[in-house]
């Protein structure tokens, strides 16, 4: 039964429903099923609507069949005459009655075409199309279908399913390039990322599914408004330009991480296998960035598409170091100092709207770390005391471990001091932070990370379906 949802409200079409809507609206489906069998002949095959189209297209008269109408006399009178007469002959019946031959329905050119199938010819080797590989045979479909809908000439609609199926990366970008070059209107359903790479995000519906009230399926569906660049401030060509060379397969995930970083990724991810949440069962990807700059445009995205998520920043992402500089701001034991206000860049308005509570967090930042750092994570963001590799440095087993890794023997230089200031950048790489969480229990970790560990399993068991 069809319904049309008008005013939030699905209503009962009326009968002749999908008869109006043919008289405006043309549609083909391609199914997930692609192969030689459906390219062929018979009555599941596609062969004989598009070649009986394609004779047919732009011919005001049927020149072909009045031409096999004679042949066919001719053979009759040739050959076809004298059959009937000796079957005559041989009948042991007296009487007057004679036998003719006639044809069921009138012949026309389409007993010329009932044996044409498609081959595949490249340079000197031809191959048929049901010994072609299931990629090639699911080029010729799509191909079929496509042809139809151009011949039919009307507004037409080209329905794909799984589009990517059998086909290799390059092949999927190849295909979506064609696919916009048909002057088509196309829709098709993919759970391929380097489909989603390919396109605008405006471009994309994400359909998830809902507990159903009135069938026995329902799905909800988000999409980016047309005002969305305009909305949250954002430039539409510095947007894209980060999400080119990104990997869309969050789109898929009921749960997304958002991090600095691939270290960080790292973390989040061992502290999620070690906090028992895998990954793959929870449905949840883990999206690390190159610094915060790009934050904003991830955040908006997901909130715009309804996926649930969490954000996994430093300290200075909401901060300003106390002289602008880190390597200017540090203390006597090397940790970064901070100046008391918000930076204008930061997502803090969006993420805490009342400013009594932003005052609040501010405030607590100095007076209470632990406060401030489960007030932001009830919105969602997670932020390091410091950063992710000071964090560690401030744990005394942490901060040993890391000491014995970047091989600093001398007692009066296993501080805090030297790490920070003399091996900044090394303690920050994954071949230093990996080891130190491997040889660390759950209860030597840093109070941020225990907070990760056990907060994010639980949001991404929440958010899925």
């Amino acid at each position: 039964m069809w319904e049309i949802y008008v005013d939030r409200d699905w209503q009962k079409a009326p009968q002749d429903f999908q008869e109006q809507l043919h008289r405006f609206i043309s549609y083909a489906f391609i199914p997930l099923r692609r192969d030689h069998h459906v390219a062929g002949w018979g009555p599941e095959g596609l062969m004989e609507r598009v070649i009986e189209a394609s004779v047919n297209h732009g011919r005001q008269r049927d020149h072909i069949t009045p031409k096999i109408k004679g042949l066919t006399q001719a053979i009759k009178n040739q050959s076809l005459d004298t059959l009937v007469k000796q079957l005559r002959k041989k009948t042991p019946l007296n009487g007057t009655f004679e036998y003719v031959l006639k044809y069921e329905e009138a012949p026309d050119y389409s007993v010329l075409l009932r044996d044409l199938t498609l081959h595949v010819t490249e340079g000197s080797q031809s191959v048929r199309l049901a010994d072609s590989g299931s990629g090639t045979q699911s080029m010729a479909v799509f191909a079929l279908y496509s042809y139809l809908a151009e011949l039919e000439n009307s507004t037409y609609i080209l329905g794909f399913e799984e589009p990517e199926q059998n086909l290799h990366p390059q092949a999927q970008m190849q295909l979506l390039k064609n696919l916009r070059g048909l002057g088509l209107q196309i829709l098709f359903t993919t759970h391929s990322s380097t489909m989603i790479d390919a396109l605008d995000h405006e471009q994309v519906v994400l359909c998830r599914r809902a507990q159903a009230s009135r069938r026995d399926v329902e799905m909800t569906i988000s999409q980016l408004p047309e005002d969305f660049f305009l909305a949250n401030g954002m430039n539409r060509e510095s947007y894209y330009k980060f999400h080119r060379r990104r990997n869309s397969e969050f789109f898929f995930a009921d749960f997304v991480v958002v991090t600095e970083s691939p270290v960080d990724a790292m973390v989040v991810r061992h502290l999620m296998s070690d906090g028992h949440g895998d990954l793959e069962a929870l449905n949840m990807t883990i999206l690390p960035l190159d610094g915060v700059t790009n934050i904003d445009f991830v955040y908006h995205l997901l909130k715009s598409l309804e996926i649930e998520a969490a954000f996994v920043v430093d300290k200075d992402y909401f901060l300003p170091y106390k002289n602008d500089e880190v390597k200017l701001s540090r203390n006597n034991h090397g940790f970064p100092q901070y100046r008391r206000e918000f930076k204008r860049d930061c997502l803090i308005k969006e993420i805490i709207p009342k400013e009594t509570e932003r005052i609040a967090l501010l405030d607590y930042f100095w007076t209470n770390p632990s406060r401030a750092a489960s007030m932001l994570a009830s919105a969602n963001f997670y932020c390091f005391r410091w950063s992710l590799e000071i964090d560690l440095v401030a744990a005394p087993v942490a901060r040993a471990t890391m000491a014995d890794i970047c091989q600093i023997h001398d007692p009066d230089k296993r501080t805090s001091e030297e790490l920070l200031t003399q091996r900044q950048n090394k303690i920050k790489k994954q071949e230093v932070v990996g080891p130190v969480l491997a040889k660390l229990g759950a209860k030597n970790l840093p109070s941020s990370y225990k907070l990760l560990r056990r907060d994010l399993p639980t949001k991404a068991k929440l958010a899925a379906r």
